[in-house]
């Protein structure tokens, strides 16, 4: 096995972040086709809350994956948090707006991971069709269910994604080792 490299949390958080977005935007691309094909429409409108739906899904995978660190997991938190706040002082300098707006992505975050840990308590043994059909529903429906869900071209993509990102980012995880900041 490689050497492992020394990271503080907070770089290492970051260096998680960077592979969420990826691992979004790989989805986003390959995935965003097929729910066309199914009469989903995608437009200018609702295309941002599908991506992030498809960023805070891919959060949540990698949440779990390293859920064993609850100060790593914690650490990628902060850099959510970090970039939620960045991009909303971008348009503006209210601050009771930007406190506003994060309360608001907080419990969005908060309330899209209930729904993905309730999916994964209440399948009845498939917990990966289970939770790719909640996260279907959530991120390209507002939380409706709907029959084209049931379609395997759309589910199987969504479980095997998951497993992908479990994987990926235990295996990248292991690259590392956390070193205390002084």
């Amino acid at each position: 096995m490689d050497k492992e490299i020394p990271v503080s949390a907070r770089e290492l958080a970051q260096r998680i972040w960077v592979l969420c977005k990826d691992f979004s935007k790989e989805f986003s691309e390959s995935f965003m086709p097929e729910i066309k094909k199914s009469g989903f429409e995608i437009n200018e409108e609702n295309a941002l809350d599908i991506r992030r739906g498809i960023l805070v899904m891919n959060f949540w995978i990698i949440s779990e994956a390293l859920s064993a660190e609850k100060s790593l997991v914690d650490e990628v938190h902060n850099v959510w948090v970090d970039y939620s706040k960045n991009v909303m002082k971008s348009v503006t300098n209210d601050e009771a707006e930007i406190r506003e707006f994060m309360l608001k992505d907080r419990n969005y975050l908060i309330e899209r991971y209930e729904k993905y840990h309730n999916a994964m308590k209440k399948s009845d043994g498939d917990v990966t069709a289970a939770l790719s059909m909640t996260i279907l529903e959530h991120v390209f429906n507002k939380g409706n269910p709907d029959h084209r869900f049931v379609d395997a071209k759309l589910f199987i993509p969504v479980g095997i994604h998951i497993y992908s990102v479990l994987t990926r980012v235990s295996l990248y995880r292991k690259g590392f080792v956390i070193i205390e900041n002084n």
